[in-house]
């Protein structure tokens, strides 16, 4: 039992840190890992999208606490869409062959690819909050209905999704962008679990051990993103994507 505890909250750990440095959440980590030690891929799903809200919602605790003045209104913005499109999403999940559903991860990736392939823009650091909303409103909008139906279709998060989206259309620096994605997903995994939960695919209890890890594993990268260097950060995560969606595609290719 102990030794249990300890390898869930190892997983939590790495996969939190790896997730929170690459852009892409804990979630799009785990979920593999989970299903590679045996759980199926529904009960996979919804078991990381709980320990994936256990460590956003800290997330925000911890942003709330420590900056008040953090751009909750944006956040508003695109969570609110994330959540209710993620629920939508999640309802039709069910009823796509799951190759296809390989095939759209896949391209996903490719597309975040693309988008995270614009350069940093230094707009969003020279205005306000409330300039910065009034310019963007519909882009955050769409930002949070796409990556929402899209999380909830792909049984993610949507973190990276958000990130490159942030990146490509309303000008976010990398580490901006993975910090305001941090605490979106928070809807998106909300939504997500919920609506898995509500098809039968409940969470293992291992989840809430997962998150605790994850926790830990998300305040360890936000620590060390701050001292590499953006573009460095942009290249790992260009490495990941171009990576995992030749995987992604070959499995749904190749392997029956």
């Amino acid at each position: 039992m102990l030794v249990a505890i300890f390898l869930y909250f190892i997983i939590g750990i790495l996969t939190g840190i790896g997730g929170h440095i690459l852009a892409v959440g804990s979630g799009l980590l785990m979920t593999p890992v989970l299903t590679w030690i045996g759980y199926s891929p529904g009960h996979a799903v919804s078991t990381s999208l709980l320990a994936s809200s256990i460590s956003s919602i800290y997330y925000i605790h911890r942003k709330w606490r420590n900056n008040p003045e953090f751009s909750w209104k944006i956040i508003l913005a695109v969570g609110i869409p994330a959540f209710i499109a993620t629920i939508v999403a999640t309802s039709v999940y069910y009823f796509i062959p799951p190759l296809i559903l390989v095939f759209l991860y896949s391209a996903v990736m490719f597309i975040c690819l693309d988008l995270i392939s614009s350069k940093d823009a230094p707009l969003c650091n020279k205005i306000s909050i409330e300039d910065r909303l009034k310019h963007f409103y519909i882009q955050y909008t769409f930002i949070g209905i796409v990556a929402g139906f899209l999380a909830g279709l792909l049984g993610s998060n949507g973190a990276i999704i958000i990130f490159s989206m942030l990146v490509c259309y309303t000008y976010y620096n990398t580490k901006d962008a993975i910090r305001t994605a941090t605490v979106v997903v928070a809807f998106t995994s909300v939504a997500g679990f919920v609506g898995h939960s509500s098809f039968g695919n409940f969470p293992s209890m291992w989840g809430i051990v997962l998150g605790i890890g994850a926790v830990v594993g998300t305040q360890t990268g936000s620590i060390a993103i701050e001292h590499i260097q953006d573009s460095t950060i942009r290249g790992w995560v260009r490495v990941f994507l171009l990576s995992f969606g030749i995987i992604t595609m070959f499995q749904a290719l190749v392997v029956p």
